[in-house]
């Protein structure tokens, strides 16, 4: 599984600070989390701390869209071969009067 680091090496102050709780800067938080689910996807390479750009994955929106997929298409996978699961599910089932 491929993880979606994102860093935004532009943060300074209490923006860059997970400690400063205040209204104000959660707000400006949130348009920099917003802004950076607009941004090309990018990793960062070990050792040098570069962020080359992937070409044809999109942005990190549309990565975090995919991945979300995986996760939910994994999910109904595992639940599916899950004998408990299973049973726990059709002994809860109402059936059609």
């Amino acid at each position: 599984m491929k993880l979606l680091p994102n860093q935004d090496t532009t943060l300074s102050g209490t923006d860059s600070s997970v400690d400063v709780a205040t209204e104000e800067n959660m707000d400006r938080l949130a348009k920099i989390g917003e802004g950076l689910l607009k941004k090309p996807v990018a990793r960062v390479k070990q050792g040098t701390s570069l962020s080359p750009l992937i070409e044809n994955v999109g942005t990190n929106e549309d990565a975090l869209i995919r991945f979300a997929k995986l996760l939910s298409d994994e999910r109904k996978l595992r639940e599916s071969k899950s004998p408990k699961l299973q049973k726990a599910q059709s002994s809860t089932m109402i059936s059609p009067a």
